[in-house]
């Protein structure tokens, strides 16, 4: 059957403007913001491109929302915990690629690596007030962080390694993890398979 044809990017044909209907409520959501930046580099990688304005609004929000030790938490002035502190570095990652920086360009990046460094777990959604909660939900914000800042070690820890050798244990008999099956082990193997694609141009 001979190589397959090389594949091109089709070219833009025409642009789609969307217009704000109305504003969100003022106090926010992160675990909801950290998908919506998710949603944002997939628009990116098929050509779809934002207002530098509204990248920029993102970006505010992500640091505005980061305390003076770097963590962050659900809303503005929650005490930060791991899930949400490693969705922020990911998030703001995405922000500064498709803006045409690099992925690590951002103060508000280096203190939340320094908070997920200093609090490091494998174990548990760190700091968290249920601590166990969330856990799964926290090792995929985890690998996005690190594969999308190119990091292998917060710190001096392997944070892949340690946290496959976590998985591999926590593996129930059938195969799955956690206690919600279905969603747990989606997580997991996204970890596992460090399913992020790398921010590269």
């Amino acid at each position: 059957f001979g190589a397959p044809a090389k594949k091109e990017k089709p070219k833009v044909v025409s642009k789609l403007v969307v217009k704000k209907m109305k504003d969100g409520p003022g106090a926010g959501d992160n675990s909801n913001t950290q998908y919506a930046a998710l949603g944002i580099r997939a628009c990116h990688d098929a050509n779809i491109r934002f207002p530098k304005e509204t990248i920029a609004a993102a970006q505010k929000w992500w640091e505005g929302s980061q305390n003076k030790d770097g963590g962050l938490g659900d809303q503005k002035a929650d005490a930060g915990y791991a899930s949400m502190t490693a969705g922020a570095v990911g998030a703001l990652a995405i922000y500064n690629f498709v803006n045409g920086a690099a992925p690590n360009g951002g103060t508000g990046q280096g203190k939340g690596i320094t908070w997920l460094a200093g609090n490091f777990s494998v174990t548990e959604n760190a700091k968290y007030q249920y601590a166990k909660s969330h856990y799964f939900y926290f090792m995929y914000a985890l690998e996005r962080a690190g594969v999308y800042l190119n990091q292998d070690y917060l710190g001096k820890r392997d944070w892949y390694a340690e946290g496959c050798n976590r998985l591999l244990e926590d593996q129930k008999k059938n195969g799955s993890w956690g206690d919600n099956m279905v969603v747990d082990t989606c997580f997991a193997i996204l970890f596992l398979r460090r399913a992020s694609n790398p921010l590269r141009p």
